[in-house]
């Protein structure tokens, strides 16, 4: 590799870096909405260049996570109750119509794959958050990668850490695996069509969860607005 290759490798690792730390921060509610970012002083704190930091304030504005005016800079986005019900919609088509594609595309060998995924999953306990997400993980990105299409999968990716972030705040709540069980057998039966609304129905009934949740556990003005 050149060294301008590598530089350019570097500078993307970390934008990549500080782009999932400042994320995390503000999931998190150590960045409250509206806050300014202010370039200098995440820097100084990540360790980067301001030139890395203005690239991740670029990506996470692009995700809407972050809000830019010329002469005032960067401001943390309010994360309202109706940015979570429309990225888990838009999650929710996405992954439908990603289903829907990847029905088409199963091989005996995928079924099988989704089979003990699926079995695997039944046999987590509830108290097991990180297990049970990464076996829901794997379910999911079992199905999308047979999708066929590369820029949805790109798409999905992107809107599923916002997603999952929410998902996984509240220990206890899980979602039924018949669900999962439901959209397996839609998919050996060759129905794209049925498997698309249940995995949409699946991922929107996450969301009405996640709110109910929202709105009793986290007050306004701490980690939401409205």
């Amino acid at each position: 590799m050149s060294q301008k290759g590598s530089k350019i490798t570097i500078f993307q690792a970390e934008v990549e870096r500080t782009t999932s730390l400042l994320c995390k921060e503000i999931y998190a509610g150590n960045k409250l909405p509206h806050e300014h970012l202010i370039e200098a002083k995440l820097a100084e704190a990540y360790k980067v260049s301001r030139m890395v930091i203005r690239q991740t304030l670029a990506r996470l504005e692009s995700f809407g996570m972050v809000q830019i005016e010329p002469y005032k800079g960067a401001t943390v986005a309010p994360i309202t109750i109706e940015r979570i019900r429309s990225e888990y919609e838009i999650v929710g088509m996405m992954e439908g119509y990603a289903t829907k594609l990847a029905t088409k595309n199963m091989t005996a060998v995928d079924i099988q794959k989704l089979e003990e995924i699926q079995a695997e999953h039944r046999l987590v306990t509830d108290d097991d958050v990180h297990k049970w997400h990464e076996r829901n993980k794997q379910f999911h990105g079992a199905i999308n990668r047979r999708c066929g299409n590369k820029k949805l999968m790109k798409l999905i990716a992107q809107h599923i850490k916002f997603t999952n972030y929410w998902f996984l705040s509240f220990r206890g709540f899980y979602q039924n695996l018949d669900t999962h069980e439901e959209i397996l057998q839609a998919i050996k039966g060759g129905d794209g069509e049925s498997a698309r609304k249940l995995m949409e129905n699946h991922i929107v009934s996450a969301c009405d969860i996640v709110i109910e949740n929202i709105q009793t556990n986290i007050p306004i003005g701490a980690f939401r607005v409205g």
